[in-house]
């Protein structure tokens, strides 16, 4: 017997399934027939009651004593009645006639005497002495200026000038002593220090007798 007759058979198959359902039938008696055992044996118990008492009512609130009424103030007497002042009739004084003629002085009173003239305006202070010329103050004028032609050559040939020209403004006492000195114009300063070098050389000629400013010109030239 080959194995496709064996697989054509229905009675094996029919048995087969009749066991399964059979099975199936088993559990679910067992499965109906404890649950059904413990819900009676739960049905059986004593059933236990227990009474809950309510609880107290709260007590009522103590009533607070009430405030005693406040005491009698007695009221102040009303003020008195206005009563307004007697009214005073005051009379006007009697009025002067005025169809009294009036005197009217016509004299001028005499007029004093007359103011005293302005003092006169004191005389304006006189106007500082300018400047004099050198030439006026120092005898040898020519003779200094002259002197510094060979001093001249070196700054000359130094500073790479031809010319030069200094002006200087001297302050000479009563007595011809030097004062300040100061340059007033000047070409070139290293021409103007040679200038001032030759100041305490000058000699006046006549005493100024006063104070006196002096211009002091000083003209270089080269030579060829």
């Amino acid at each position: 017997m080959d194995f496709a007759q064996q697989q054509r058979k229905p009675m094996k198959h029919l048995l087969g399934i009749g066991f399964v359902v059979l099975l199936h039938l088993l559990v679910v008696y067992g499965l109906v027939n404890g649950l059904a055992r413990k819900v009676v044996e739960v049905i059986q118990k004593p059933l236990e009651t227990k009474l809950i008492d309510e609880p107290p009512p709260p007590p009522p609130p103590e009533e607070k004593p009430l405030p005693p009424p406040p005491p009698d103030v007695p009221l102040p007497p009303p003020p008195p009645a206005y009563v307004p002042p007697p009214e005073v009739v005051v009379q006007p004084p009697p009025q002067a006639p005025t169809n009294a003629p009036t005197a009217v002085s016509t004299d001028t009173p005499p007029e004093g005497p007359p103011a005293p003239p302005a003092p006169p305006a004191p005389p304006a202070p006189p106007a500082p002495p300018g400047p004099v010329s050198a030439r006026a103050v120092f005898s040898n004028y020519a003779e200094v200026t002259e002197g510094l032609s060979d001093k001249f050559s070196v700054v000359a040939d130094k500073e790479q000038i031809q010319t030069a020209e200094v002006t200087l403004l001297m302050t000479v006492g009563a007595a011809c002593e030097i004062g300040a000195v100061s340059v007033k114009s000047s070409t070139n300063s290293a021409v103007a220090a040679l200038a001032r070098t030759a100041v305490r050389r000058f000699k006046c000629s006549t005493p100024p007798g006063r104070e006196v400013q002096v211009l002091v010109p000083f003209a270089f030239k080269l030579q060829d």
